[in-house]
């Protein structure tokens, strides 16, 4: 038998299977895209641009061997250096969210950030990337889905007014 220590919050911000009405509505965990690319410290910065020009993410993200997120690198970084430039130096420390955290929210906080917000592990481990506009999409679909649902609910019929049980009281004599 195994038992877990990290309690319930760290067990939902790494990521785990969860139930309950938190787990039906649309966490950032699982609304982000896991195929965005990575790069490390010592890259060179011309293959790293060359990433983000083949590829459809705005961002590289910067990791170290056990995947933990050390920073982030935009397409607008490497307009203002050269190719030579090491990663370190155009790199920007990004704000992280937990996979636990619901999308409404991780939209309020992250406004407008470029290129999305990074979802890390409370250990920092990469998952992925909330692409913001994405996201509100996705959530906007999700709106108008349930309201259809709930629409094309039957209704309850009221009971008659006889059916219903009444409580009464009895004293003896």
């Amino acid at each position: 038998m195994f038992r877990y220590l990290g309690g319930r919050r760290d067990w939902f911000a790494a990521g785990l299977p969860m139930q309950g009405t938190r787990a039906r509505r649309l966490l950032a965990g699982a609304a982000a895209r896991r195929d965005v690319p990575t790069c490390g410290l010592s890259d060179a910065s011309s293959d790293v641009r060359a990433r983000l020009q083949a590829g459809r993410s705005a961002v590289c993200i910067v990791v170290d061997d056990a995947g933990v997120v050390l920073g982030r690198v935009g397409r607008a970084a490497w307009r203002s250096r050269g190719p030579a430039t090491p990663v370190e130096e155009v790199m920007d420390v990004p704000t992280t969210y937990r996979p636990d955290n619901l999308v409404e929210s991780v939209i309020a906080a992250g406004g407008r950030a470029s290129g999305g917000v990074v979802i890390t592990t409370s250990d920092g481990v990469l998952i992925g990337v909330l692409d913001l506009r994405e996201a509100r999409q996705r959530l906007a679909g999700m709106r108008r889905t349930r309201g259809r649902a709930a629409r094309a609910r039957p209704r309850r019929r009221p009971r008659p007014a006889g059916s219903r049980a009444r409580a009464t009281t009895r004293t003896r004599r």
